[in-house]
Formats: structure tokens, sequence, C-alpha cells
């Protein structure tokens, strides 16, 4: 008769929340695209970054993949020990950032078709959470209009605006007419 122990540590999920040096030397940003937010933090604004750690002589001795959303503790080019931390995010959920500054506009946000009011059981908070529509045509999202109600314009060359659609379950953490800047949260994404 076989008997297993299920538990303890071996079942417990521990979610990284910081990545840390593991040698001494010179951080080196790799295809890291970060902003300054308000609370003058350096977020990182993509998903494909790394860091690196450099030993004296040049030569790679560590490298670690940045992901979106987190905080960079350490500036490219500077100097760490063993054990600094490098960058630091929320483990439960991706967050999804504004880009620029302006004000908030919803689109085909609307309470009780594509957007309900959840009350957490534990906190008592509410927030609104994006859920399935009926209407094939809907795209919830939320855009970033300048000071004339024109969507802002991110990038020339790519066409792109700061016009973010929001995925089923996203909570929303602004509302429509807050004056955001960059790197602020919009909505956020709980991963189970």
């Amino acid at each position: 008769m076989r008997t297993f122990h299920i538990g303890g540590t071996a079942s417990r999920r521990v979610e990284q929340t910081t990545l840390e040096a593991q040698h001494s030397g010179t951080v080196s940003y790799t295809n890291i695209r970060c902003i300054k937010n308000r609370e003058g933090h350096t977020i990182v604004m993509n998903r494909n970054g790394q860091i690196a750690i450099l030993d004296a002589n040049g030569r790679e001795r560590e490298r670690y993949s940045v992901i979106y959303g987190a905080k960079l503790k350490v500036k490219d080019g500077e100097k760490v020990r063993v054990g600094d931390v490098l960058a630091e995010w929320d483990p439960f959920s991706t967050p999804i950032l504004a880009e620029a500054g302006g004000i908030i506009k919803f689109g085909d946000l609307i309470e009780g078709a594509t957007v309900r009011e959840q009350v957490d059981e534990v906190t008592g908070l509410a927030s609104r959470v994006v859920v399935e529509s009926k209407d094939p045509d809907s795209r919830p999202r939320i855009s970033i209009k300048d000071d004339k109600g024109k969507t802002l314009k991110l990038s020339a060359e790519k066409e792109r605006y700061a016009r973010y659609f929001m995925p089923v379950g996203a909570n929303i953490v602004v509302n429509e007419g807050d004056d955001v800047q960059p790197g602020d949260v919009l909505a956020k994404i709980t991963r189970e």
C-alpha cells in the first residue's frame, strides 16, 4: 500500500515578488522601456525586457526577464552587490498602465452590460469588473484624451493611440474624467 503526504511546503505555491542580484557587478538593461510614474518609481512598460549583471571585465554573470509593470530598483549602469533588489512587482495581478498623461474616457464600459460592480467579501470594497457582453460589437476600452477631447497619439510612425481594450475580468481602478499620468494603473487583471 502506498501513501502520499500532500501538504506543507511542497504544495504551497510561493509567488516571487522581487529579483535580487546573485553576484556583485554592474547592471545592464536589455530592451527595457520604462517611465517614471508620479511617485517617482521607474516602471517597466514592455514585456520583453531583461536585466543582466556584468562583472568587472564586462562578462555577463546573470540575466533575468523583467515583467511588465515591475518597479525597477536599480538604474542601468549602477553597481550592485549580492542581495540587492533589482526589481519588484505584485505577484497576484497584472496592471494595465497609462503610457501617457491626460483625461480618462470610457468606451463601451456600460454598467450591467459590459461592467458590473463586485464586492470583495473579505474587505467589503466594491470594484468595477469587465464582464462578457452579449453584444458582439462591444469593445470595452479606456482612452486617454488631450484637453481638446482627442485620443492621445503615442507613436506617429506606428499610428498607436492611448487606447486600452479591457479583457473580461479586468478590475477598473480609474473613473471617467480622472487625470492620469504615465505609469498610473488603469486596471488590474487578477491572477489565480
